[in-house]
């Protein structure tokens, strides 16, 4: 993938989130993760998601788990099939190679119950709830960012912008932020070098945690 394909894919292509439709988010955040190896093949064609659960996820009408009547033990990995147009969807626990899964780039959890703010929903069905929280975000950039590799560096870089934008989402005083996230933004888009950039995100993390 070339720099100008990646820059399109990572946040830095566009506007903040809340402008960025559903389906791509979900792409955005299973960059390099889904491998149709590592987990049952589903019969729909609709794309999903790979999920940590958070508690015991007990299947229902709202959610069915296959194998049929199982029940997601807490911690375990879920592959979520994302809903049809009727906010219809299950979730798959047969996984294969589940040796090559690597927790550190799931980004998506999903519980019975509703998550603590801050949190982006993606899916909510009656009791069930599929979200990302900043910090199962800073966990895989925080993996990412190791690499020392172009592409990766990128896609933590975006990582910690989203994790900063949904710690703003329960502040009063955003406004600041986003002008210096905007900055940052088009610095990243001009430079040719972007591990710099990564200390003063984290900079920005830290000031909106409080």
């Amino acid at each position: 993938m070339n720099r100008r394909e990646m820059l399109k894919k990572s946040m830095f292509g566009g506007i903040l989130l809340g402008g960025i439709p559903v389906t791509e988010a979900i792409n955005i955040s299973n960059e390099n993760i889904i491998n149709a190896e590592t987990y049952r093949q589903p019969k729909s064609k609709r794309p999903g998601a790979l999920t940590i659960c958070y508690g015991d996820i007990c299947g229902s009408r709202d959610f069915p788990i296959r194998p049929k009547d199982a029940i997601a033990t807490d911690g375990q990995i879920m592959y979520f099939l994302w809903p049809s147009p009727g906010r219809d969807s299950r979730g798959y626990l047969e996984f294969k190679n589940r040796d090559k899964i690597d927790l550190h780039r799931i980004v998506f959890r999903f519980r019975q119950s509703p998550p603590e703010a801050p949190y982006y929903l993606h899916w909510h069905k009656g009791d069930y709830y599929l979200y990302t929280a900043p910090g199962s975000l800073m966990e895989r950039a925080s993996a990412l960012i190791k690499n020392n590799d172009q592409d990766d560096t990128l896609q933590a870089l975006s990582d910690i912008r989203q994790a900063i934008i949904l710690n703003l989402t329960i502040r009063g005083d955003g406004q600041k932020y986003l002008d210096q996230i905007c900055d940052l933004d088009r610095a990243i888009r001009n430079s040719n070098n972007l591990f710099p950039f990564w200390d003063e995100y984290k900079e920005l993390l830290t000031e909106t945690r409080s």
